[in-house]
């Protein structure tokens, strides 16, 4: 075998390899432009090492006389590999804005090679156009009459001439420009890009062509403009590695970082069939040394050595295939970004992460990494209904209308937001999903319920979403639905935790507020309850010790329930305590407390309030009623008589005028002081306790102490409710007099 036979046969199975790369390329997604520039790119480079391998073969075939002229014309289709390769940069990293506003000028980048293509073609020669008009014999023929037009036309052809001759010596100059012109735009494409997969995608593209260009100019162009000469065998080696690195870099782009997101199937068939060729290539190789090894030591050949090799071929050759396919996948195919990589590790990540800042972050970072999309945005469901950015403290929120709740539910996966857009008239969502350059939209249901959206941009490249990338979207959209669901949970009920911690926290406080012992006199003895309906209520009593052994009492009703009336009362607790130590009479101490509830609280905030000064020495209780529930005064043998004298609730009206009361308290008398909680209790039947039944209790236990009394009421009140819960705060106060 030859060396012109091996080197015509290596030239025609690498330029068959190429043009059926770039075959595949083309096929797998002709809709594609990116893949339709990268397809043609490839197959023009495959035709250069096909024409050779059958220029070499002619050249050879001595015993044929063959005219290899138009053979070499048809050769110089290949050098629309270059002007390709320029359009290839201009639509890859980044389509180039220029071209994309004027699309002719694609076409324009292909004149010059038309030109010289065409020129070619035509003439053989710079002579065979000066002679392609007979010029004297016009001007023998005719005369004067004609001498300007042969002169014209004369001038004409030298021009075309020139032209061709030109072409035909310095035409390497123009195929240098474009690959200078194109690692221009390549690299300007690749400094404007972030970091991530697409960034080394393309840098293993980008150093390919820097290599693969530069290596043939070696080899051709710079000798072609005659700047210095190689030999043969240089010429083959350089073009035999730029074919080699060109292509290999754009397959090795393929297959570790999805360059034009070629199909998982598609590469692990590029990377098996090579492993599989470079294995049977392996094979045969044994196969004849062996042979050869054998018919050197025995004298003969021996077909019995084939049968037992082939034997041991058919035992393991498929193990030692599939071994070797193993460490390929290994070493190629686990990509990180891969999808059943990006399942399989994204997955348990976010089933795993359930802080809403963390679980976007991956997300985000995930999804941008493997799908080269210039933006992602997750929205959850807010209780109002709003779409909000999950895990952001930023970031437009919008209330969609129910037509596109039910699109989005309805598509059950990936749909394009310009599809979107044509289907529905909410025009406030479509502006919010527009400004954040949604491309596509992934519905995030979980339990028949929409909780959020996936909302990704443009991939960087300007290439479509392949059905792989929907699938793997529409799987971690379901995946990204439970995550962002359990971590809403997750974070309600530590919400909840926290609420109530606190609210325990409050009610120590609160508890902390009241009387935490009753004050003891041979004159008197008070019992005092408060139950809150929550945590923490706005009901409120207080005992405090006054000059002269006096001794107030203090019992309040704040308007609403929980924390806000919790919050009044202990403001309302700590200002009636200054002012009571300060004021002549139980009115101003109210009016005090009035004035201030009105400077520092809303209108609609506002207490029921009833307090009490008792002078053991004189047996004198003063008393104001501000809006409260009337106390009850018992005497012996008497009907008991309620406390009114007062004014307004406090925290209404500025300045309102307070009355002061008096009355005089004997042994064995009962004040009975309670909220509204007493008296306005329920049962199953929705009938109030009322005042009636209160009078009826306290009536029947007289004689007790007064802690005894307070359980009385107490018991009678969660007799009469039974199973129904508490409504309002419940707060008694009981006083007797020795």
């Amino acid at each position: 075998m030859t060396l012109v036979l091996v080197t015509s046969l290596f030239y025609l199975t690498l330029g068959v390899i190429l043009l059926l790369f770039g075959l595949v390329i083309l096929r797998e997604n002709p809709h594609q432009h990116l893949n339709r520039v990268t397809g043609v790119m490839i197959m023009l480079a495959g035709t250069a090492p096909v024409f050779a391998a059958f220029g070499l073969m002619l050249q050879n075939l001595t015993a044929v006389q063959i005219d290899l002229n138009w053979f070499r014309k048809l050769f110089l289709i290949w050098e629309f590999f270059f002007p390709q390769m320029f359009l290839f940069t201009t639509v890859y990293p980044r389509p180039v804005e220029w071209f994309r506003r004027h699309p002719f000028l694609r076409f324009a980048i292909f004149l010059p090679h038309v030109v010289h293509f065409g020129l070619v073609m035509v003439f053989s020669s710079p002579q065979q156009i000066q002679n392609l008009l007979p010029l004297h014999s016009l001007t023998e023929r005719f005369g004067l009459l004609v001498q300007p037009l042969v002169i014209l036309v004369g001038l004409f052809l030298n021009l075309l001439s020139l032209i061709y001759q030109f072409h035909a010596n310095f035409f390497a100059l123009i195929n240098l420009l474009y690959i200078v012109g194109a690692n221009i735009l390549l690299t300007l494409g690749y400094s404007r890009l972030k970091k991530g997969r697409f960034r080394r995608q393309v840098a293993i593209v980008l150093w390919g062509i820097r290599a693969s260009v530069g290596l043939y100019a070696v080899a051709i162009l710079f000798p072609a403009m005659n700047l210095f000469a190689t030999s043969r065998t240089a010429q083959f080696s350089l073009i035999t590695a730029a074919l080699l690195i060109g292509c290999g870099s754009i397959g090795w782009a393929i297959v570790r970082y999805q360059f034009l997101d070629i199909r998982l199937i598609i590469r692990r068939g590029l990377v098996f069939s090579l492993a599989s060729a470079v294995l049977v290539g392996v094979y045969l190789q044994i196969y004849r040394i062996g042979k050869a090894m054998i018919a050197r030591a025995f004298g003969a050949e021996i077909p019995v050595f084939e049968i037992l090799f082939i034997l041991v071929a058919m035992f393991l050759f498929q193990p030692v295939l599939g071994l070797f396919e193993r460490l390929i996948e290994k070493l190629f195919m686990r990509d990180r970004m891969d999808y059943r990589n990006v399942l399989k590790d994204l997955s348990h990540d976010i089933l795993t992460t359930i802080d809403p800042a963390a679980l976007r972050a991956k997300v985000v970072r995930t999804l941008m990494e493997s799908q080269s999309v210039e933006s992602v945005e997750l929205y959850h469901t807010a209780e109002d209904g709003r779409f909000v950015p999950f895990g952001a403290a930023e970031g437009a929120a919008f209330r969609p209308k129910a037509e596109v709740i039910d699109r989005l539910k309805e598509a059950g996966g990936p749909i394009e937001f310009d599809f979107l857009a044509q289907a529905v008239r909410d025009e406030r969502a479509l502006d919010v999903l527009r400004r954040s350059d949604a491309s596509l939209l992934i519905p995030l249901v979980a339990r028949d319920r929409l909780v959020g959206l996936l909302a990704l941009g443009r991939k960087v490249a300007r290439t479509r979403f392949t059905s792989e990338d929907l699938t793997l979207l529409s799987v971690l959209g379901n995946q990204t639905a439970i995550a962002v669901e359990n971590a809403r949970l997750y974070n309600e009920t530590l919400e909840k935790q926290r609420i109530e911690e606190d609210l325990q926290l409050a009610r120590e406080i609160q508890r902390n507020l009241l009387p935490k012992t009753r004050p003891h006199s041979r004159h008197f003895e008070l019992a005092g309850l408060n139950l809150p309906s929550r945590e923490v209520g706005g009901d409120y009593y207080d005992f405090i010790p006054l000059d002269g052994n006096r001794i107030g009492i203090v019992i309040g009703d704040i308007s609403g329930k929980g924390v806000p009336a919790a919050i009044l009362m202990s403001n309302l607790q700590a200002a009636f305590r200054i002012s009571a130590m300060h004021a002549r009479t139980t009115a101003e101490a109210v009016q005090v407390v009035n004035n201030q509830i009105v400077q520092t609280t809303a209108v609609e905030k506002f207490a029921t309030l009833f307090y009490g000064v008792f002078d053991p020495e004189t047996n004198a209780f003063e008393y104001t009623n501000a809006g409260h529930n009337f106390p009850y005064h018992w005497k012996r043998e008497k009907m008991p008589s309620p406390l009114r004298e007062g004014g307004l609730v406090v925290g209404v009206v500025k300045d309102a005028a307070y009355r002061s009361a008096s009355t005089t308290l004997g042994p064995g008398d009962i004040l009975v002081f309670y909220t509204d909680g007493v008296t306005e209790a329920r049962n199953q039947a929705e009938e109030e306790y009322g005042e009636a039944r209160l009078l009826q209790t306290v009536a029947a236990c007289v004689d007790r102490p007064a802690e005894g009394i307070l359980d009385s009421i107490l018991d009678s009140v969660v007799r009469f409710s039974g199973t129904e819960s508490q409504s309002d705060d419940l707060t008694l106060v009981v006083m007797k007099i020795k």
